[in-house]
């Protein structure tokens, strides 16, 4: 039965469905869709109007290709609700654009099936990597451009969205919408059609591929979240404390300019205008936002009219005590005597109105005045809306008091009895925080100032007025999305006697210049990772009963090919054991005829019977011997390989002294040796310990190395033998020599059977079988030893026997064998 017909079977084309079922139908979808988009834009907060991947644009178009176009109502109806959910429900124009949205995600649903169903056609199993190919780039690339184009221009329409804004949510949108059909359509064919037994099949290895990489890449991005937030906050904190140092500074400073006035009022003897206003201007001169510094002089009731003409003398004609007209009704009877008046002032000209002025004739800032009077510290009143200068800001009066004495009285009897005035100084914060930022370069943070000892809803010192709450809300999500949390940074500071708290918060240009992009470009990877996984996984179970088949093929040929090997081995396995086993069985053959020619030829050689007559003949019989004993060697060690090859190679361990069996088979090699001037040297350690090995080995051993060191050393050369025992209490016997040497790569190869290794400072007579150092490795490890070669052209060849340190026997047990 073909695909599409088991389609058709699975009762999941629109024209089997009764009127009921289509709406439960659309209303899933709507559900899943609203779904799948909440989820999405809460798994990336932050991300403005646009996800980097959005999962309910791969449930829509599947949702289409499953069920028909009459299911994209359902589409339409979840996109719309979603986008109400995130604006203002009560708003036309959230409605408005609400609408056009979910429009744009029901056109392109539709679009990217017909797109499917014309290029690619459907059902299909997408079991071929060319259809697989086709299908995600119709549904997903290409189709997806329609709810982005359709989105973002509604936005910039309607101004939510600046040219910059709209094209990079674009980018996001597509990106999101795109990866969500190349991660989530597949999912969702394959529980659609979850009745074909094909795609059943492939809903797990397609399911939980895709469960195991979105969950791997919530979890990286989360992680990578974490850690860009926590950096993007540690620069902004360390941003704000430099701001709130700076902002106390300037503070600081602008309290020092009114201690210097009142030093300089204290130090004076007789104070003239102009002395003032030299001293005040420069004051003012330095300190941005003090707009007026007044000396206020106390002046009692019965003093009134004398203070007057004296300031009168001073230079300000029609000097005159007034008191603010809102306060006709004066103050108590119980002060009535103290006045507070503004007798100097800086700038002169214009604040000249202000001369004369009772200050204490406002009960507010009459009992700032006493406050400050009896505690001999600045006070400072609530904020007031000043008009110096050219700018409207709010600001505050501060009072100093002046004392006759050169210090502080130290009790409040004094204090007030000693009182000589006040200096008082107009403060605009606007242009103090202005002034102490400007030239620092930081303009991306907002600096708000609240006065915590005052009402509420008088607290606000600077800016003079708060953003507007939609501006506000904005703001907090951009702090949000550069990983700013919502509350300010805040620090508190006492200013004379008021707390203020500072507040610094992150401006645009902040949040602009710290966006979490390390973060989002490590989800988009990840997903395209996803969707990468998404294609593999559909193409490998796509092709599942083709390689099943073609597993199945190659499964039976290894097993034939198998059979096959494994009979060949056999065979030859078979005639090597029988080859090994000639050898072997025919030593007692071999060596019979062998020795009877050379015991023959050995009688011919000493004249057992008489002489041989012609001298050539005992050169005959010299040549047949040598050859014979040459003969039967090679035999010897042939049938030592077969044997030990063939496991028949038997071991007669007992104690051996070393010293006596090295000095033995030295003794062998004397002549050899003594014929071309080779000394022979043995170098055994004091109280050399006894080995537990096989004798007959060892020495065959010992002979083959002493003969090889002998023929390749040159004349006047030396061979040495030396022991001694490691640190493992093993026993290492070296045979050194002072010959010609080897190469490296002749090292491995003077090790392998029938290897002969040609040197030209050798002469062909050294020539043996090559099978005397194969032999001796294979004694060695008969023994569980080991036999190492150092060699190197012209500085000779030390060969090393190193023995199991099982096979060291203590002195205390020789000596009790003893």
């Amino acid at each position: 039965m073909e695909f599409p017909e088991l389609l058709l079977r699975s009762n999941l084309t629109n024209a089997e469905h009764p009127y009921f079922r289509s709406i439960i139908v659309a209303l899933v979808v709507a559900v899943g869709y609203a779904t799948f988009g909440k989820l999405a834009l809460v798994a990336v907060s932050g991300a403005g109007y646009a996800s980097p991947i959005w999962p309910a644009a791969g449930l829509a178009l599947a949702a289409v290709l499953l069920f028909g176009n009459w299911v994209s109502i359902g589409v339409f109806i979840g996109s719309y609700i979603l986008n109400v959910m995130l604006g203002d429900p009560f708003s036309t124009n959230t409605h408005f654009l609400s609408f056009c949205i979910a429009m744009g995600a029901t056109l392109q649903a539709v679009f990217g099936a017909y797109l499917v169903r014309r290029f690619v056609g459907f059902p299909t199993p997408l079991d071929e990597p060319g259809v697989i190919c086709r299908f995600f780039l119709s549904a997903g690339p290409i189709a997806s451009v329609v709810s982005p184009t359709v989105g973002t221009a509604i936005l910039f329409a309607v101004g939510k969205l600046s040219i910059e804004e709209t094209a990079q949510s674009w980018g996001i949108w597509w990106l999101g919408d795109t990866l969500g059909v190349i991660v989530f359509a597949p999912v969702v064919l394959c529980l659609g059609m979850k009745e074909l037994d094909f795609w059943n099949r492939r809903k797990g290895p397609i399911c939980i591929s895709m469960l195991i990489t979105i969950t791997s890449a919530a979890l990286v991005f989360h992680v990578a979240m974490g850690l860009e937030k926590d950096r993007v906050a540690l620069a902004f904190q360390d941003r704000a404390k430099s701001v709130d140092q700076l902002i106390g500074r300037a503070l600081a400073e602008a309290m020092n300019g009114l201690h210097d006035i009142q030093n300089f009022v204290r130090l004076s003897e007789h104070i003239t205008r102009q002395e003032y206003a030299f001293f005040a201007n420069s004051v003012l001169g330095r300190i941005d936002g003090l707009h007026a510094i007044s000396l206020n002089l106390r002046v009692h009731e019965h003093d009134k009219a004398a203070f007057e003409r004296q300031m009168r003398s001073t230079g300000v004609p029609g000097f005159k005590i007034w008191e603010i007209p809102s306060e006709l009704s004066g103050p108590s009877p119980v002060e009535a005597y103290e006045s507070v008046v503004v007798s100097y002032i800086e700038p002169l000209e214009s604040n000249r109105p202000a001369l004369g002025l009772d200050v204490a004739s406002n009960p507010t800032r009459r009992a700032a005045l006493h406050t400050a009077r009896d505690t001999g510290q600045p006070t400072m009143t609530e904020r007031l809306t000043l008009v110096q200068g050219t700018r409207e800001d709010y600001g505050v009066l501060v009072f100093l008091p002046v004392y006759n004495t050169q210090t502080v009285p130290s009790n409040m009897a004094d204090r007030r009895s000693e009182l000589y005035g006040y200096i008082v100084g107009v403060f605009s914060f606007g242009a103090v925080i202005e002034n102490a930022m400007s030239g620092t370069g930081v303009d991306d943070v907002d600096i708000t100032i609240l006065d915590r000892s005052a009402p509420a809803e008088t607290s606000l010192l600077y800016p003079k007025t708060e953003l507007p709450a939609h501006l506000a809300r904005v703001r907090r999500l951009e702090s949000s999305a550069s990983g700013v949390k919502d509350n300010p940074w805040t620090s508190s500071v006492m200013i004379a006697d008021r707390a203020w708290e500072i507040q610094i918060r992150p401006t645009p240009k902040f949040n602009a210049a710290n966006r979490l992009t390390t973060a989002w470009f490590i989800l988009v990877g990840c997903l395209i990772f996803a969707s990468v996984i998404s294609i593999v996984v559909l193409i490998v179970t796509g092709r599942q009963r083709v390689i099943e088949g073609l597993v199945n093929q190659r499964t039976a040929e290894l097993v034939d090919k198998t059979m096959h090997l494994e009979h060949i081995k056999t065979e030859a396995e078979r005639a090597n054991q029988a080859k090994t086993d000639f050898l072997a069985s025919m030593s007692h053959d071999l060596r019979t005829p062998l020795n009877a020619i050379l015991g023959f030829t050995d009688m011919m050689r000493v004249g057992v019977y008489g002489d041989l007559g012609n001298p050539k003949y005992k050169g005959y019989v010299e040549d047949i011997h040598r050859s014979g004993s040459h003969l039967i060697a090679l035999i010897d060690d042939i049938l030592d390989v077969s044997k030990i090859e063939a496991g028949k190679f038997v071991l007669s361990e007992d104690r051996i002294q070393i010293h006596p069996l090295i000095q033995r088979s030295m003794r062998q090699l004397d002549v050899i040796a003594a014929s071309s001037n080779i000394r022979l040297n043995a170098r055994i350690a004091p109280h050399m310990q006894d080995l537990w090995a096989d004798e007959k080995i060892l020495t065959q051993i010992l002979n083959n190395l002493l003969s090889n060191a002998v023929k390749f050393t040159g004349v006047d050369g030396q061979v040495n033998v030396s022991t001694q025992t490691d640190a493992d209490d093993a026993i290492v016997i070296k045979v050194s020599d002072t010959g010609c040497g080897m190469a490296s790569d002749e090292i491995a190869r003077a090790l392998n059977a029938f290897e002969q290794i040609h040197n030209p400072y050798v002469s062909d007579v050294h020539k043996g079988t090559g099978l005397g150092l194969h032999i001796c490795t294979q004694l060695m490890d008969l023994l569980g030893g080991k036999l190492e070669i150092e060699s190197a052209i012209g500085k000779g060849t030390t060969v090393t026997l190193r023995f199991p340190p099982k096979r060291t026997i203590d002195p205390i047990a020789r000596s009790d064998a003893a």
